[in-house]
């Protein structure tokens, strides 16, 4: 049962990058792997049903308060063409933490998971060098199929694999051969974030591969020096065979007020919003309503380009609180236990959610379900070191 659990979870983190491109084709692709996986854990638990091995956390249980809040939110807020969908994923995706997290998977699964998701993110970045085209004048993205992909989410997804790559160079543990690979990998997937021209891409990265590299500089060598040196230089050298009109809007955040962006830029967005703000802010809008609201003021659809503050506007500022609670438990976590990886991969997640709209897309809660999963595996760990300790103390006494 492990074994065929572990498979589809593999399966899952392998996917989820690709399903930008996958998704053109078959509609939803992960969705299919994670009703698998949902299908699988129901079966499981009809023929093995054990209420006391039931594993809620505090972050999961602030998310499924944070789900009620959105169910009840209906009751009084707007609805949109977008809810019904919108409400569906989070209910989904919600339930996909809670069931992913009820195994005991050990220090090894995780590992494989993470290596799965980076996989799936080189995979999505030869799939850029081989379906990629120029448009939005200096941006880089994938056309598949005549459908051109939105490139900040596709930096989004692909971010993730160049901070696991980072980590497998920094490791060790590992075989140089693979180190040697690993960089390769760090390289195409950094200069590939750069060709999309997101700037959300460039911050996120940026972000997580600090969280990755410098806690490693508290021992300082040559060694450490020399690799952060050659990282700086091959960033940069990266970023001079740039387009030069892509290598300046990376480097400027001009287009984010109305100067270039005709009052549809980032900020305008989230200043309108904010320009609203009622009582309702406590108890919230209602699920898709932002979609209401901008329908109203401007007359067309239109996305906050922003996870907090679509998650502030519907569901309230108790709902928001419930939300962010299991991200920021799990980040201080990650970080006092020095899982820089998996703090990376998180930091990276909240930071590209910072500028998108996340919720309906994976890599937000992937970065969640790792960290659970791995504070779920360090927690096992420690109770058995605890057992193991207590054991031998009863048996040297006298």
């Amino acid at each position: 049962m492990n074994a065929i659990k572990k498979l589809l979870t593999v399966l899952y983190f392998f996917v989820c990058p690709c399903e930008l491109v996958l998704n053109v084709m078959l509609v939803s692709s992960t969705k299919y792997v994670g009703l698998l996986i949902l299908i699988f854990w129901a079966i499981e638990s009809i023929y093995n049903w054990n209420y006391s091995s039931i594993r809620l956390t505090a972050s999961t249980i602030s998310l499924l308060i944070w789900l009620a809040i959105c169910i009840l939110c209906l009751a009084w807020g707007d609805s949109s063409s977008e809810t019904s969908g919108y409400l569906t994923t989070y209910l989904e995706m919600g339930l996909l933490v809670i069931v992913l997290t009820q195994t005991d998977w050990s220090e090894r699964d995780v590992n494989h998971f993470l290596l799965a998701y980076f996989l799936g993110s080189i995979c999505l970045t030869i799939l850029f060098f081989i379906f990629g085209e120029t448009r939005y004048t200096v941006r880089a993205t994938i056309v598949f199929m005549g459908r051109e992909i939105d490139p900040n989410q596709v930096a989004a997804n692909i971010v993730p694999g160049a901070v696991i790559s980072l980590g497998y160079i920094i490791n060790k543990n590992l075989k140089m051969p693979y180190r040697i690979i690993s960089a390769a990998a760090f390289l195409l997937t950094v200069y590939t974030t750069f060709l999309t021209g997101s700037r959300g891409g460039l911050v996120s990265l940026a972000a997580g591969m600090l969280f990755v590299y410098f806690p490693q500089l508290k021992e300082l060598d040559i060694k450490k020096v020399l690799v952060l040196c050659v990282s700086i230089v091959l960033v940069w050298y990266s970023i001079s065979l740039l387009p030069e009109g892509t290598s300046e809007r990376l480097l400027g955040f001009s287009t984010y007020t109305d100067k270039y962006d005709n009052g549809q830029s980032r900020l305008t967005l989230w200043k309108d919003m904010f320009d609203d703000f009622d009582a309702q802010w406590f108890i919230g809008h209602g699920v898709g309503s932002s979609i209401t609201f901008f329908q109203m003021l401007k007359g067309t659809l239109q996305g906050v380009h922003n996870t907090f503050l679509l998650v502030l506007y519907e569901v309230g500022i108790i709902g928001f609180c419930f939300w962010l609670f299991p991200y920021i438990a799990m980040l201080f976590y990650n970080i006092s236990r020095r899982n820089h990886v998996i703090a990376g991969v998180l930091i990276a997640a909240l930071l590209s959610s910072f500028f998108l709209d996340a919720l309906i897309v994976r890599y937000i809660w992937n970065a969640l379900i790792l960290s659970i999963m791995k504070y779920d595996c360090d927690e096992e760990f420690y109770k058995a070191s605890k057992q193991i300790h207590a054991c031998k103390y009863i048996r040297d006494c006298p």
